[in-house]
């Protein structure tokens, strides 16, 4: 997104609602507090949930797309618009406007195959939505959001207790990300003493978007690089074996070359030569699965990759794989 550091989401925690360190979204009526504070240029809330799109089975039945509710600014908050058609505007959040729905290019291509469906009706939820944008593939915030419609009843998503919704903002020039949160603190201590049975025990806090991705996306990266290392070892162990039991099976062998006069770098020469070969035929096939694996990957879950899921065999991931299997 354009300048991602001035882009920040606010989260409250609660040490025995929730748990220690853990935050929730934020509810609508504090949403409304919020946008009120001077340090933000702009802000936005959404929700992710599945929809049920119309666009009908042979087996008769919807097919679900999982999608968000966002409040009127969200494309804005975010400085993205559509690379076709329109985003939300005010107007399309007032009740008794046209109900409206904009998607992403890659449900657009994947689902609808590309066709003209900007205003054009589909049956979202059983009730007719007007498509007026297409967000490009890579846009798929929160989550993998495939499409998103305006929120036109705040009060539907129940009071201050009720903190389901996602809030971002981007910071007005010369906010810094610790300003922010000191000012957002400041609010959570005023809804303590003005909702004390809402928010009793409930702190805000206000940390940069970027970060807080990048913490998350890292504590699930760490967990599978441990798992596939873990898988590696038990492979390397595996193979050293079977390699140590071949040397044993060829011990008369290289008693004759002893004695036939063959030095210990001509002993050992045919047998790195050899593990040589494995290791480069395993790690080539390993290389050549991989890809196929993603080709597989990418033709069966594209609509549903979330989007920081980037499945390329670059120069790093074959760098890395050399490097494993020597």
């Amino acid at each position: 997104y354009p300048q991602p550091e001035r882009l920040v989401e606010v989260s409250e925690h609660h040490p025995v609602e929730v748990c220690e360190g853990c935050g929730v979204g934020t509810s609508y009526p504090a949403f409304l507090d919020l946008r009120e504070l001077d340090v933000f240029e702009r802000s936005a809330v959404a929700t992710g949930s599945t929809f049920a799109w119309g666009d009908r089975t042979p087996e008769g039945e919807s097919v679900p797309v999982y999608g968000a509710s966002v409040s009127s600014d969200f494309f804005g908050v975010l400085g993205e618009q559509p690379i076709r058609g329109r985003g939300f505007v005010a107007g399309d959040a007032q009740p008794g406007a046209p109900l409206v729905v904009v998607i992403s290019e890659q449900f657009w291509r994947a689902r609808l195959g590309a066709a003209e469906v900007l205003g054009i009706d589909f049956e979202i939820n059983g009730v007719p939505h007007v498509v007026i944008g297409i967000m490009a593939a890579d846009f798929t915030f929160p989550s993998s959001a495939r499409l998103w419609v305006p929120i036109r009843n705040g009060a539907a998503f129940g009071g201050r207790s009720e903190r389901e919704l996602g809030f971002v903002a981007r910071l007005r020039d010369g906010i810094s990300v610790e300003a922010a949160n000191a000012a957002v603190r400041r609010l959570g201590e005023g809804l303590r003493e003005r909702y004390p049975e809402t928010h009793g025990g409930w702190d805000m806090y206000a940390t940069a978007l970027l970060d807080d991705s990048v913490d998350e996306l890292l504590d699930s990266y760490m967990t599978l690089l441990g798992g596939v290392v873990f898988v590696l070892l038990i492979a390397a162990a595996n193979l050293a074996n079977l390699l140590v039991a071949r040397t044993i099976s060829r011990r008369p062998e290289l008693a004759v070359r002893v004695a036939l006069g063959a030095s210990r770098r001509d002993l050992v020469r045919p047998v790195l030569l050899e593990s040589l070969v494995i290791a480069i035929a395993g790690g080539s096939i390993g290389i050549v699965l991989a890809g196929w694996t993603v080709q597989v990957a990418r033709a069966t879950r594209a609509v549903y990759l979330p989007f920081w899921t980037d499945f390329s065999l670059d120069l790093r991931v074959a760098g890395f794989a050399v490097v494993a299997t020597l």
